[in-house]
């Protein structure tokens, strides 16, 4: 289906002629005189662009000419015709239907009466019946610019991957399911977001798929250890704001002080390694979790009590020198469970984190790049069990901070590249998964 041209009363342009956006075909527009005149274009070239590109068009003019306007009113004319928002605007589409050669006019209801000159034998057909047309067809809107329209938009289309309003959604989103409060960073969590999206489209099409595109697609992965800023700096500025009985302030500053100091000592006794690295974060993950909810209900006042209370024993280094790190996690898990057993599913993803740590921890030494506390993941079909494990576990926890750098080895503008390939993939291929993404609504399964 190819668009051949569109007239909206919202084109506030000087004659508002309409807009040709097809090589294809001639198109006259009077809405003076209620006509429309069209024929073929005897120098079209079909597929100069390639056999999946109709055209390729430049829009040129000065700054506030309209530039900007044009293209929203192109998606927000095909949005309200799919949806029969008849009320909204005034509007005349061509569509070409590509098999059947037929041009189909969808327009509202004043159209019909007008004077339609077509040359040259053009099949042509009214549909006012919009969603008839366009029910398996959808818009996509991209936008790499941090924009506040889009930011504040919400949503201008079904698949709206503007980068304000992928900030804006899943903020929204993380925040109403609890994941995060009003103050985190809503950027970074964007962004390990878009990481997993872009991971999912390396393992299950770039892999397996000889892409022809002009950017080389990332072969390799590197998960390193985020800086401290957004791990236990973060988490211990949040927990001196905790609600306390007056006079208690230089306790609770001395408790965090000790709580901090004992955790640190998980790599001071055990070494800087990835895994002794994701451990220590859990930790400090899952205080924020149990301990600085974004609400405060009545009965969680002293909780962070007993969570330093559990953690008490890592600040006894000869202690945790006889056991191994797994063993001292385990320890930390079933000493929460034994003081705020109520609030046990995050004790349960930590759990099955530090278990999976353990299960896998001969393929993480193997691929982790000594010295850089991360690991170097080749992308293929030996590691994309292990990158699924990885993402499904970490995903169900990074919401109360990212502790996690992924780096892919190539360009921000290659990474702009990807991202747009990622999210168009994730919008034709949505599939249930482990992995917390949230992404746009699934599409019908026949939607082109």
């Amino acid at each position: 289906m190819d668009i051949i041209f569109l007239w909206s009363s919202e084109l506030n342009s000087v004659q508002n002629n309409g807009v040709i956006l097809s090589g294809k075909y001639d198109v006259s527009f009077n809405l003076a005189k209620k006509s429309i005149a069209i024929k073929r274009n005897q120098e079209y070239v079909r597929n100069f662009w390639g056999k999946n590109i109709q055209d390729c068009f430049a829009i040129v003019g000065e700054n506030g000419a309209g530039k900007t306007m044009l293209v929203n009113n192109i998606m927000y004319t095909i949005r309200d015709a799919k949806l029969c928002e008849k009320d909204r605007r005034e509007f005349f589409l061509i569509y070409e239907d590509e098999n059947l050669r037929v041009l189909y006019f969808i327009c509202t209801e004043s159209f019909k009466t007008w004077k339609i000159d077509a040359q040259e034998n053009i099949i042509y057909q009214f549909e006012t019946n919009y969603n008839k047309i366009l029910r398996n067809y959808e818009v996509a809107y991209f936008h790499n610019a941090l924009n506040l329209n889009d930011y504040l938009a919400k949503a201008r289309c079904k698949y709206d991957f503007s980068l304000g309003n992928q900030i804006y959604r899943h903020r929204s989103t993380t925040y109403e399911m609890h994941y995060d409060d009003l103050n985190k960073d809503v950027v970074m969590n964007f962004y390990g977001n878009e990481t997993f999206r872009i991971i999912s489209f390396l393992y299950d099409y770039a892999l397996h798929n000889d892409l022809k595109i002009e950017f080389p697609v990332p072969r390799y992965i590197s998960i390193g250890i985020a800086d401290a800023y957004y791990s236990e700096q973060y988490i211990l500025g949040q927990a001196k704001g905790v609600r306390v009985d007056r006079g208690e302030e230089n306790k609770l500053s001395e408790d965090i002080h000790n709580f901090s100091s004992g955790v640190n000592n998980i790599i001071q006794v055990y070494g800087g390694t990835w895994i002794n690295y994701t451990i220590k974060n859990l930790i400090y993950n899952v205080f924020k979790e149990m301990c600085i909810p974004a609400t405060t209900p009545s009965n969680i006042t002293y909780s962070h009590q007993d969570f330093f209370e559990a953690c008490s024993f890592l600040s006894n280094t000869n202690k945790l020198s006889d056991m191994s790190v797994y063993q001292c996690a385990y320890k930390v898990i079933k000493n929460l469970r034994g003081r705020l057993a109520e609030r046990s599913n995050c004790i349960d993803n930590f759990e099955m984190y530090v278990q999976w740590l353990e299960k896998n921890k001969a393929q993480i030494v193997e691929l982790e790049n000594k010295g850089g506390f991360q690991l170097d993941i080749d992308v293929d079909d030996n590691t994309q069990e292990f990158v699924k494990q990885l993402l499904s576990l970490y995903s169900k926890v990074n919401f109360a901070f990212p502790f996690y750098n992924f780096d892919f080895g190539i360009s921000t503008g290659e990474y702009y590249f990807l991202s747009i390939f990622s999210n168009l993939y994730s919008m034709i291929n949505f599939k249930s998964n482990d992995i917390n993404v949230y992404d746009c609504n699934k599409s019908n399964k026949k939607c082109r």
